[in-house]
């Protein structure tokens, strides 16, 4: 069945969509609501507005507000964009939720059917229903200058929504360079071997990681300095985003949704150097509201039998930070720039 975005009465008539196969957004929350009441499953449909475009105003009546239509399903308190074509159940585009909705329920008195409405809030999903991680493991046991490389970058919600749910509609000779996309902010353009995807398909999204692995060899992760060797760890997460803004703040900072990334690194050490600094690895910036964490940056590296591992996490648990706090948030941002520029030091023993 097709989407078309128009106001053609034909594509809001149940009659008319399932004869011709194509209807709007009014149309397909029609018809799904009608399947969903056939089978005893209970669901309300909901208006709403970007909040990127024009925020809900729960305190002021207009039809302004009433731009986009969802499905929320109570049993489950989760929701869906009936022509939402990129997402699944449970995820919206992040735009419709952290803001107000009109949500409608069916009622019958006396055998008489109507709706009523009542304004709610959208909440905005939790921070690890979109995720990215990466697992890298390095291989400076045979080549500290030019060690061997593999990656696997795992996405999840938001994330992954713009490349899983369409995979399998991009022409299979362009697929390499997608791939490759995944896999270069950390490799630069090394040779990439065993450059492989799983779980791209519309079906896996919402329910397992978009991946993305490769292979390869560099040198740009290290430099000699003397008898020394400089291995620049903190580029194997790739470049990360930083602000340094001095100007004042004048709107409350607003994510578009919440989110979590982890990194697992894994160091195989060489037998024939001694790592000077492996403290450097270790960090820790983190933003609270009272007890509770709501964003930070953190890194802590353990060795055992001559491997390095380094787990990164960070995390933001909420879409609005007060400006007055700018500078606590600007922090944590910046820690991941500043891990991004992290070295360790190798002496030859």
């Amino acid at each position: 069945m097709g989407f078309y975005d128009a106001s053609a009465p034909q594509l809001s008539n149940i009659d008319d969509i399932l004869s011709g196969k194509i209807a709007n957004d009014f149309g397909f929350t029609t018809l799904l609501c009608n399947l969903y009441k056939l089978m005893d499953i209970k669901v309300q449909f909901v208006l709403t507005s970007s909040r990127d475009y024009i925020k809900f105003d729960p305190e002021f009546e207009s039809y302004n507000f009433l731009q986009q239509y969802l499905l929320y399903f109570p049993s489950e308190g989760k929701y869906m964009d009936p022509s939402g074509t990129a997402l699944r159940f449970c995820y919206v585009s992040s735009d419709y939720t952290h803001t107000y909705g009109l949500f409608v329920k069916e009622i019958t008195i006396g055998g008489l059917t109507t709706a009523v409405g009542k304004v709610k809030f959208i909440d905005a999903l939790a921070y690890d229903m979109s995720t990215s991680n990466l697992f890298v493991t390095v291989d400076l046991t045979e080549s500290i200058t030019e060690p061997s490389v593999h990656v696997d970058n795992k996405m999840t919600g938001y994330y992954a929504s713009g490349i899983q749910t369409v995979y399998e509609l991009i022409p299979e000779e362009s697929q390499d360079e997608v791939k490759k996309g995944y896999i270069e902010y950390i490799s630069g353009k090394e040779d990439l071997k065993n450059l492989e995807v799983k779980n791209a398909t519309a079906e896996d999204f919402g329910i397992n990681p978009f991946i993305v692995s490769a292979d390869f060899t560099t040198t740009n992760f290290t430099e000699k300095a003397g008898p020394k060797v400089l291995f620049k760890a903190g580029n194997l997460i790739g470049a990360q985003a930083e602000t340094y803004d001095e100007d004042e703040r004048k709107q409350d900072i607003e994510s578009d949704f919440n989110r979590k990334y982890y990194r697992e690194l894994v160091i195989k050490l060489p037998d024939n150097y001694t790592l000077t600094n492996p403290e450097v690895m270790n960090s820790n910036v983190a933003y609270k509201d009272g007890d509770e964490i709501t964003a930070i940056f953190a890194s802590e590296y353990t060795i055992t039998d001559n491997v390095m591992t380094v787990i990164v996490e960070e995390y933001y648990t909420t879409i609005n930070y007060p400006k007055e706090r700018i500078e606590e948030y600007k922090a944590v941002i910046n820690a991941a720039a500043d891990f991004n520029k992290k070295v360790m030091i190798f002496e030859k023993k």
